[in-house]
């Protein structure tokens, strides 16, 4: 938990390129909030960070001792927590009609986000795994061109020493 642990100001931990992240940077930049930002690789999530957030999903907000892992409900907290200036109107109706909108931006925009970012990270792995398989190979074959050498050096110096020793008994 020391990760976690021993921080005074309120923490974003993100995925710099993540959408979701994106939205919370620009929730806190509108209303003014403080905030640290730790950027982690959505890939490898430290244990310190599923420990408290079982979803293993970015961003998530640590706030003493309350930690959020989805993007709605952090933008939800800010809201309430830091009330000006307010991100929805005041009156029900337009309140209602822009949380309307929001549910289709999420619905229509961020749900294919995720799908898109979630095939660029399998892309990105299996790109870096064909690198390091065609590495491996190239390895394979520096050793066996190598090992290649070295038997016919064997070979050759067998048969010379064959043919010394045939010259060797028609001299004698």
């Amino acid at each position: 938990m020391s990760l976690l642990n021993n921080r005074s100001n309120m923490v974003l931990f993100q995925n710099e390129m993540g959408h979701r992240s994106q939205k919370i940077r620009m929730v806190l930049s509108e209303k003014g909030i403080a905030c640290d930002f730790e950027s982690l690789d959505p890939e490898n999530i430290p244990t310190e960070i599923l420990e408290v957030n079982p979803s293993g999903s970015l961003p998530l907000l640590i706030d003493r001792e309350l930690s959020l892992y989805h993007s709605g409900l952090i933008v939800e907290y800010l809201d309430e927590r830091f009330p000006h200036p307010p991100l929805l109107p005041v009156y029900p109706v337009a309140r209602a009609q822009t949380r309307l909108i929001l549910h289709r931006i999420e619905a229509d925009w961020c749900e294919p986000m995720d799908i898109i970012e979630e095939e660029t990270a399998s892309k990105n792995e299996k790109t870096k795994n064909g690198k390091q398989a065609t590495r491996i190979r190239e390895n394979e074959n520096e050793n066996l061109k190598q090992n290649m050498k070295s038997k016919n050096c064997k070979t050759k110096r067998k048969r010379k020493q064959k043919l010394d020793k045939g010259r060797y008994k028609k001299d004698n």
